[in-house]
């Protein structure tokens, strides 16, 4: 839940603030600044993607759902971002907790899920960490200067100053809070509580969360009867006076003073206090994250606990999230599933079945398939069927598109034709190609493997270790990417261009990403 009614009064996040496409985050792109990214909203938007398969017991879709996602955010879109997870769930979020399970149909993150992805971190180089408790908690923690991104605006109770609040992960929309943007005489208009923050401090934040209602809160709403009107009363009131500090106390007069009859007569002032200090100091002090060695350190500073061997081992996602101890042998047994290749589309069906790829029956060309026929056979492979000046092309147009379509097919079907990754087929069948394993070693053991079948492949992988050893290939992707001679803006094109529109509508950036974003049965 967050905070209840915050972001709308708050600069940026209002409804019509939101905006499209990370992409249009321009101070993250190229790793400018870094940015720390809540994961539980992240890892939640996967699994409601895979929602049918997950409630089946079956994992893998979701952590392939999040593997898409973070190689997209790391080499797409080129952010210097960390992937925190949630770790232990605090008892103060009991009662958040068991509403979450009620509206969410029974959907909630096991231990075993956010795991799954911390080794999908963990296997493709992906910095990431396991958070004691919430993942809210631990962002910007080892990394001041980070911008948040997350779902919800705790991280601005937690004093973040700049947050990307995501409203949807899939369709990528988004609002940008600024929390340094300087007072003007507009602002104080429009935005209320936020002059009062800037001027009195976070703890208005944390007074507004009791009030209204917050994951701490017993109540969803808040302190029932005084809601977001009574205090923007207060907060004008207060913004207005020469004072330079208010209290828990004198906040709490002003919120039963400017509230209704029913409130004054339902709330004393002292259990008004109780309920602001007690979020307050949920805010303030209540948490706690992992130092960069593995403390971990409380929010006034002080260490909690020692570094020991389970705080790390607990930080680098080897013990299980929730309960901190080792993964029982179910968990295991799901854990070996996240597997490189695993992670990408491992099953073809019939082309034959697969609607609108080949032509319809009947049809012994494009020139005798319908219009209705054309358009399935290009949208099947992501094309559009709109000309320049947004109107729908017609049949003969469309005919053209798709006969370009086809002659690419034709001509790569290198490109066109299913990859086995089954352990019965490909030179790389038998091999452990896991992180941990160098490419030298990897190079020596594909050598080995076909030491007994295939004398050429031996000689090859030989002549490459070679090669390898004395520094002649780069295994850097970002470099290769961006450096190759051979691979150019059309071979890219050539080799990608089927997946998605025609040559003249696509960048080369493009044409990469939406092999990355497809996620469902593809045919290219």
């Amino acid at each position: 839940m967050g905070i209840k009614n915050l972001l709308r009064h708050l600069p940026g996040g209002r409804a019509d603030d939101q905006r499209k496409k990370f992409c249009a985050l321009t101070s993250l792109s190229d790793r400018k600044t870094p940015v720390d990214i809540d994961c539980g909203s992240l890892i939640y938007s996967c699994v409601l993607h895979n929602r049918d398969a997950y409630l089946d017991g079956n994992l893998l879709p979701a952590a392939k759902e999040f593997y898409k996602r973070a190689i997209y955010i790391m080499h797409i879109l080129k952010w210097d971002a960390v992937f925190v997870m949630d770790g232990s769930p605090p008892e103060e979020k009991k009662h958040e907790h068991e509403r979450r399970r009620a509206r969410h149909d029974g959907i909630s993150i096991s231990s075993t899920m956010t795991a799954m992805c911390a080794k999908v971190c963990q296997q493709h180089l992906i910095p990431f960490v396991v958070s004691p408790q919430e993942a809210d908690m631990q962002v910007r923690r080892q990394r001041c200067e980070a911008v948040v991104l997350s779902s919800d605006g705790d991280a601005i109770a937690y004093g973040a100053p700049y947050v990307v609040l995501v409203d949807r992960f899939g369709s990528e929309t988004f609002r940008m809070i600024d929390m340094s943007l300087p007072v003007t005489t507009d602002i104080q208009r429009k935005y209320p509580l936020y002059a009062c923050t800037k001027r009195f401090g976070i703890k208005i934040i944390h007074w507004w969360a009791a009030v209204n209602g917050c994951d701490v809160s017993a109540n969803k709403s808040g302190i029932d009867g005084i809601g977001s009107g009574t205090f923007l009363k207060v907060a004008k009131h207060l913004c207005s006076s020469a004072s330079s500090d208010v209290s828990a106390m004198e906040m709490a007069t002003f919120l039963l003073q400017y509230g209704s009859a029913k409130a004054r007569s339902k709330h004393r002032v002292d259990t008004i206090v109780e309920d602001l200090e007690f979020v307050s100091n949920w805010y303030s002090i209540g948490g706690c994250y992992y130092s960069e060695g593995g403390n971990i350190v409380s929010f006034d500073g002080s260490i909690r606990q020692r570094a020991v061997r389970s705080t790390t081992e607990h930080m680098r996602g080897r013990l299980d999230p929730k309960e901190k101890v080792p993964f029982t042998a179910q968990q295991n047994q799901q854990m070996n599933e996240v597997i490189p290749h695993n992670m990408f589309h491992s099953s073809a069906e019939d082309r034959s079945k697969i609607r609108g790829v080949v032509l319809p029956e009947g049809r012994a060309s494009v020139d005798d398939c319908q219009k209705a026929e054309v358009k399935k056979m290009l949208m099947s492979r992501g094309a559009s069927v709109m000309g320049k000046d947004g109107k729908e092309l017609g049949v003969d147009d469309l005919r053209a598109r798709l006969k370009r379509f086809l002659f690419v097919e034709k001509v790569r079907p290198s490109q066109t034709v299913y990859f086995d990754r089954t352990d019965s087929n490909g030179i790389f069948s038998k091999i452990d190609t896991g992180h941990k394993q160098s490419i030298e070693r990897i190079l020596r053991n594909l050598a080995r493997s076909h030491a007994h079948s295939n004398s050429g492949l031996v000689e090859f992988f030989s002549e490459v270790a070679s090669l390898h050893a004395n520094g002649r290939f780069i295994d850097d992707f970002d470099t290769i990417a961006a450096e190759s001679p051979e691979i150019d803006p059309n071979t890219i094109c050539e080799e990608f261009i089927h997946i998605g529109h025609e040559k003249r509508s696509k960048s080369i950036r493009n044409s990469l990403k939406r092999g990355v974003e497809m996620n469902n049965l593809l045919y290219h």
